[in-house]
């Protein structure tokens, strides 16, 4: 008989690397929280900004190219770095590494902090984006600290 076949026998080999478990749903749910503000605060955010740049100009004239075009290509390119950074902690987060969730929480808190005057302002873009941040990023950080995300958080780092 062959070790580890049989009834009252040992457990076959585990597999190695070991794998860590999928994260609860706390933690998914968190991670598409985190996707969804990002996705539509950029979307208000070119929105709004469309929006200025077509309401800026008087009736009848014709709106002016930039005079500083490396300042919006450079622009973009810094939204561009923070959105793939961003990207980055929430994908560790998701992992199960405990200082994304830690970098995560820190990344919510000052976007909600400087939502707060957006949404007192009351006005337009300002507003909506403030709105979503505390909607979006308040209940995405609860989660992250549910016992199911601690349990899953503080499970042996595997990979």
């Amino acid at each position: 008989m062959e070790p580890g076949a049989g009834s009252g026998s040992l457990p076959g080999p585990t597999p190695w690397p070991p794998t860590r478990p999928a994260p609860p749903h706390e933690v998914r749910d968190a991670f598409r929280l985190w996707i969804a503000n990002l996705v539509v605060g950029f979307a208000v955010g070119f929105i709004g900004g469309f929006i200025t740049a077509v309401t800026a100009h008087p009736q009848g004239s014709t709106p002016r190219a930039p005079t500083n075009v490396g300042a919006v290509i450079g622009g973009l390119i810094g939204a561009a770095l923070v959105l793939g950074l961003v990207i980055f902690f929430l994908r560790k987060m998701r992992k199960g590494r405990n200082w994304a969730r830690i970098v995560v929480t820190i990344l919510a808190g000052i976007n909600i902090l400087q939502s707060i005057p957006n949404f007192l302002s009351g006005q337009g873009v300002a507003l909506v984006t403030g709105v979503l941040a505390i909607l979006l990023l308040g209940p995405a950080t609860i989660l992250l600290y549910r016992p199911a995300s601690n349990a899953y958080f503080k499970s042996p780092n595997y990979a």
